[in-house]
């Protein structure tokens, strides 16, 4: 008998709220768990707990930056493996936010 596989997980950092709450109604549809985080610090202790499959991170937050929060994923051991790929996309128009596979 074959389980089922797990549901992927994706992580939310941004600081506004709308804009949470549109993309976590988004990221349900499409399948995943989705946590979300308005605070970089509380999104980095989830990281440490449980890697998620994917994270969508606000670039212009208002404490740590989100190229500061990928590159403390990065050089760190909170993921197991390596992060492949990072790129960066306009998903709300003004809002820049880099998704990591």
């Amino acid at each position: 008998m074959v389980s089922p596989s797990p549901v992927p997980t994706l992580l939310l950092l941004d600081d506004d709220p709308g804009v949470l709450k549109v993309l976590s109604h988004l990221g349900g549809r499409a399948g995943f768990d989705v946590s979300t985080y308005e605070d970089p610090a509380g999104a980095l202790d989830a990281v440490r707990q449980s890697a998620p499959d994917v994270a969508m991170i606000d670039l212009r937050l208002p404490r740590m930056g989100g190229l500061t929060v990928i590159s403390e994923i990065k050089r760190s051991a909170f993921v197991s493996g390596s992060v492949r790929r990072t790129s960066t996309c306009t998903v709300v128009p003004g809002r820049s936010l880099a998704i990591i596979v």
